[in-house]
């Protein structure tokens, strides 16, 4: 097909491109797919082999917007219903199984978002009706009915039983926890340190208060342990403390919260090993484990007690890694300390902080495997790093630079970077993500290397 080529359909609002397919929605809100149609992708009631003209979708009602994957295809109603139709081969439609659909077939999506947490092949997200929704790891949802033995992967989104009102969401090892709107917090899953087991072949327990915590403010965790601030400027943390990550001075892990050895905390982010914090006047403090200086104290000792970052103005927000951390300035330029990993904004080992102007005012940010993001103080989204799955965001795979932007998910609320595919919560509070390792979709759908909007039936 030649750039310039009319494919027939007049008065086009929105065009989406697949791997071999387009799909344009008209002034009209009819649908009309043109383009390659072996996988049903062009939503005809027929599986075509070769360049097909332009066929209108037959949906019962008028779309109010579409998009397109490498091999199947989604549009929106004005009512919120999504219908897709094409190959659900790595379950990128999300029914569950391998099928192939030719005409559309009705997919209500998962609910408005206010925020997502992911973690491995498990992703959890808080609806802005206050519910929980976990999707990969069954322990999560509930699907182990016994002590002992993996869990059944969740292959659609589920509702976690016992969780309303909730405001975030993190995510761990084989748990979830929730910051509700009473300032208390839930936890569902199971881990030793952090949620307790069932202590018998019994259907699995629903979401468990955690006691002590009344008044939480923010919430953070990964991994192993789970941190809060609270209205009366502590931080208090649970969970494993093998490198003394939960900061009360001790190597002593615990399934009760413990107080962090700070005052006046504001706002608290995790790490695998290692956590920080800012207090009232916009200091940074860190803890736990320090290998690749990450603490920012100028050495590589590890700290059960927080230690101060040195050299850094007055910070409004925080990133971290495995290996390294970030703190985000009242004028979005970036202060990063430790092992860079993920985007090369610093080589080698810095255990002190050093500035690092991308370009843009950062609002906030988050790193992956090989691969950082961030979104701008307008609503932009960039990624830069290693590319090889898609992961810039712009229909590539070689690697980017910092002021490289997501192409397609301007308007972003949130952002969620991880092992997986980077995703963002939009200002319709619809969830977009682009890549395709593993983490969201348990049977690794095929190469998005667009935002593409995320349903499940």
């Amino acid at each position: 097909m030649s750039p310039n080529a009319d494919v027939g359909v007049e008065h086009a609002r929105t065009v989406a491109a697949g791997a071999f397919h387009f799909v344009v929605l008209d002034d009209s809100g009819g649908v009309w797919s043109v383009g390659g149609g072996r996988d049903g992708e062009l939503g005809i009631g027929t599986h075509t082999q070769g360049w097909q003209p332009a066929r209108r979708v037959a949906l019962p009602v008028p779309a109010a917007d579409i998009a397109a994957g490498d091999y199947h295809s989604c549009a929106a109603t004005d009512t919120g219903a999504v219908l897709c139709w094409g190959s659900d081969g790595g379950n990128e439609l999300g029914v569950g199984v391998d099928r192939v659909f030719a005409s559309a077939q009705l997919m209500p999506a998962w609910p408005p978002l206010a925020s997502i947490s992911r973690h491995g092949l498990a992703s959890c997200a808080a609806g802005v009706d206050g519910s929980v929704w976990c999707v990969g790891d069954g322990v999560l949802t509930g699907r182990m009915n016994c002590v002992g033995g993996p869990a059944p992967m969740a292959d659609r989104p589920e509702r976690i039983a016992g969780i309303q009102g909730a405001i975030d969401v993190v995510i761990g090892d084989g748990f979830a926890c929730a910051l509700v709107q009473d300032r208390r917090v839930q936890c569902r899953g199971s881990h030793p340190d952090v949620v307790p087991p069932p202590t018998s072949a019994a259907p699995w327990p629903a979401a468990q208060w955690v006691q002590g915590i009344t008044d939480a403010l923010t919430i953070a965790g990964v991994e192993r342990h789970v941190c809060v601030t609270t209205a009366r400027g502590t931080c208090e943390c649970f969970g494993m403390n093998d490198f003394g990550q939960l900061g009360d001075g001790t190597n002593r892990s615990s399934i009760a919260p413990v107080l962090v050895a700070l005052t006046g905390a504001q706002r608290v982010q995790a790490a695998a090993e290692h956590t920080c914090a800012i207090a009232d006047r916009g200091e940074v403090w860190c803890w736990g484990r320090n290998v690749y200086g990450q603490l920012g104290d100028g050495t590589h000792v590890d700290r059960p007690r927080p230690v101060r970052v040195a050299g850094l103005p007055p910070a409004r927000d925080l990133a971290l890694s495995e290996t390294f951390s970030c703190a985000i300035d009242q004028f979005g330029d970036m202060w990063c300390w430790g092992y860079d990993t993920s985007g090369g904004l610093m080589p080698g080992l810095r255990p002190e902080a050093t500035r690092h102007g991308l370009g843009y005012a950062v609002r906030s940010a988050g790193f992956g495997d090989r691969l950082a993001c961030a979104i701008d103080r307008d609503r932009v989204t960039h990624c830069w790093g290693e590319s090889w799955w898609g992961e810039g965001g712009n229909g590539s795979f070689s690697r980017r630079n910092p002021g490289a932007v997501v192409v397609g998910a301007n308007g972003a609320a949130a952002l969620s970077v991880s092992w997986g595919p980077p995703c963002v919560i939009d200002a319709s509070h619809r969830l977009l993500c682009w890549s395709s390792i593993g983490g969201l979709d348990p049977n690794d759908p095929p190469r998005r290397t667009w935002p593409t909007p995320i349903v499940w039936p």
